[in-house]
């Protein structure tokens, strides 16, 4: 809590709340917080806070921030930020434009509040609104996570299928091989009804699955590439193994038939992707615990399954495929299905092997918002 009032009656209001002050730092005055943390800095296009070590410190047991002034609210946003969270800043008094415009997000309550901070305000929240700015909140979360999960999941297979046009090729000669501007004709489709898929999730379902992200988090984390490493992994073996394994294993009758399995092979597993892709931070849960908690994700897999028969048996001659018999279909399902194994594998996968590569995105991004342009006003510079 922030607050004008003395610090006695501050400590009295939180403490006939039941809420605990006994730690060092619980209730701390303007005065004090301002000469611990030592005030802001310039670093570049941004602020730091000059003694960050007292700030932590502060940070972590801060319970009221007691006589507090605009700049004490400037400070304690700056140095939440420089910890890694994300802020949301509330005012409606211009003394508070430094503060709305430093936050990730600032909202000007409309109510009495000077021209000024509304124009300078993210949002300008009217009366009776602020449930809605809570369900945005919960919206924009859900969608960083919608968007890591069709991410996870395109990547992978949009790869095996230019792996396997080029491989392909090679071996059978153009007129043999998989056609990827034919193939990504159905993947497309397939893609429209997957992002369906995940669009479709309540954002209270995302958004328990998910952690809270940081404010240089990339949208492909650690975690991300690990289930993208994992799925690419699993169909590059299966696309290899139909792709040389002797006709006599599978029982290929021709070429022809060889190449509409792996067609078949790479669509559906496109399809059964999606069940992993969906247990994006939550890959201990059994798969059949996730393929039955939404009715709408069972609705859009039957679909996709069905659309994709529908064209490969009525449209097959368009992407050069021959007819399968019941048997092929069935190992094609089977080693399709077989991508559930992933969800094991990934979880036994150290993450600690991918955070190279999100260290470096995160460092990009980082640069990235340093150089962007950020710069107070002279008249909106305020005084300690």
């Amino acid at each position: 809590m922030i607050t004008e009032d003395p610090v006695y009656y501050a400590r009295n209001f939180v403490e006939n709340l039941s809420i605990e002050v006994d730690l060092k730092y619980s209730v701390i005055s303007g005065k004090e917080f301002r000469d611990l943390s030592g005030g802001v800095i310039r670093d570049g296009a941004d602020f730091k806070v000059k003694n960050f070590e007292n700030f932590v410190q502060i940070a972590n047991n801060i319970k009221v921030l007691a006589e507090a002034t605009p700049l004490d609210k400037f400070i304690l946003t700056v140095g939440l930020q420089q910890m890694g969270d994300i802020i949301c800043a509330i005012g409606r008094k211009d003394q508070d434009i430094p503060t709305a415009r430093q936050s990730n997000l600032g909202i000007c309550l409309e109510s009495k509040s000077d021209e000024t901070i509304r124009l300078e305000s993210d949002i300008i929240a009217f009366s009776g609104q602020f449930s809605a700015i809570f369900n945005g909140f919960r919206w924009s979360k859900s969608l960083l996570i919608r968007m890591r999960k069709l991410i996870q999941h395109q990547i992978p297979i949009i790869l095996t299928i230019i792996y396997t046009s080029i491989v392909t090729f090679v071996i059978y000669g153009y007129e043999n091989s998989i056609n990827p501007f034919k193939t990504f004709w159905l993947v497309i489709i397939l893609s429209i009804l997957q992002g369906i898929q995940f669009a479709s999730e309540p954002a209270h379902y995302a958004i328990k699955q998910s952690t809270n992200p940081h404010i240089n988090d990339p949208i492909i984390n650690a975690y991300v590439l690990k289930v993208i490493f994992s799925q690419l992994l699993y169909q590059l073996i299966i696309v290899n193994l139909l792709i040389f394994l002797p006709s006599q294993y599978i029982q290929f009758v021709n070429l022809d038939q060889r190449i509409s399995m792996i067609f078949t092979t790479l669509i559906l597993l496109s399809i059964f992707g999606t069940i992993v892709s969906k247990m994006l931070d939550n890959l201990n849960t059994s798969a059949f615990s996730v393929l039955f908690d939404s009715n709408i994700f069972i609705v859009m897999l039957i679909t996709q399954l069905l659309s994709s028969y529908f064209m490969l048996f009525f449209a097959g001659h368009l992407f050069q495929i021959v007819e399968l018999d019941q048997d092929q279909h069935i190992k094609c399902l089977g080693i399709s299905l077989g991508i559930i194994i992933i969800i094991p594998i990934a979880s036994l996968m150290p993450t600690k092997w991918f955070r190279f590569i999100h260290r470096q995105l995160k460092k990009d991004i980082k640069e990235h918002r340093q150089t962007g342009q950020f710069e107070l006003s002279e008249s909106l510079r305020f005084q300690q």
